[in-house]
């Protein structure tokens, strides 16, 4: 088993022999990998985006682009549906690891229409067929025929079309594929959209917690995740906790940060963030 170890030493007011020890680590290590390819869209060249390929079975029905704007950076993927009579999507083949569960995020900014973010794959033993498919659909009535004549526009929900909204698609891997697609376009509608900043890896985690409190005594841990409000663990009140802590939590998303927060019983408090955020 391969750790990243992180660890952390902080000196309370006690003295010099009184200090927190912080030590995170995980199984597999975080941050893992970004397995997607130019997932930033910054790379390509002739006006063409690395990695990214553009597919539908009616061309004449898009316009597509490697934009020169993005959520970050200088790039993004555009297309631009004229109908609904045809879906069309921007794609690129990823290798995976087998029967693990595997997460697709990223970015999307909507102009109009409904567009679909994809995780897709099959493969054929015999008569055997492993496939994933994994989706989700986003909407927006904005750019509608019937604007402005027939419904007002502020009538219209959706997302606003000048900001940038997250996806986010989880997919078990079945043993029999090695790789899978990724596909972000616009399914079946007329409208406009941007994708930038996917991400594509192993979505579970197993963290491993161990506190050091040396002559200090512990008063009371927390340990949080950027993707909940509530702690994912805190020790009871008033509990009396030992002077080497432990704590392993399995099968937590490994696309978080997490937080581990001690308070000793003479008020002094410290944090530690896993992976590190760049720096204290």
């Amino acid at each position: 088993m391969r750790d990243a170890l992180l660890v952390a030493v902080i000196a309370l007011a006690a003295g010099p022999l009184a200090a927190v020890e912080i030590q995170l680590s995980s199984d597999p290590p975080l941050p893992v990998a970004n397995l997607a390819q130019n997932p930033g869209m910054e790379e390509g060249q002739d006006d063409q985006p690395a990695h990214w390929r553009w597919g539908t079975a009616t061309p004449d029905n898009f316009v597509t682009e490697w934009a020169d704007t993005g959520q970050t950076g200088a790039r993004s993927l555009y297309l631009k549906a004229h109908s609904g009579k045809m879906s069309g999507y921007w794609s690129q083949a990823v290798e995976v690891e087998p029967g693990r569960e595997h997460v697709f995020k990223g970015f999307y900014r909507l102009g109009g229409g409904r567009i679909l973010c994809r995780v897709h794959g099959k493969a054929q033993q015999g008569a055997e067929v492993a496939q994933v498919d994994e989706r989700v659909y986003f909407g927006s009535m904005r750019g509608h025929w019937l604007v402005p004549v027939f419904i007002p526009e502020e009538a219209l929900a959706g997302a606003d079309p000048e900001e940038w909204y997250p996806f986010r698609v989880a997919a078990k891997i079945p043993e029999e594929l090695r790789s899978v697609s990724l596909s972000v376009g616009m399914y079946f509608t007329p409208g406009e959209v941007s994708f930038d900043d996917v991400w594509f890896g192993l979505a579970r985690t197993t963290l491993k917690v161990k506190i050091e409190a040396g002559e200090d005594q512990l008063k009371e841990i927390r340990i949080w995740s950027d993707q909940r409000e509530e702690p994912l663990f805190a020790s009871p009140e008033g509990a009396s906790l030992p002077a080497t802590f432990e704590k392993v939590l399995e099968d937590v998303p490994a696309d978080a940060v997490y937080r581990v927060g001690v308070t000793t019983a003479d008020g002094q408090r410290t944090a530690r963030d896993y992976p590190e955020q760049g720096g204290d």
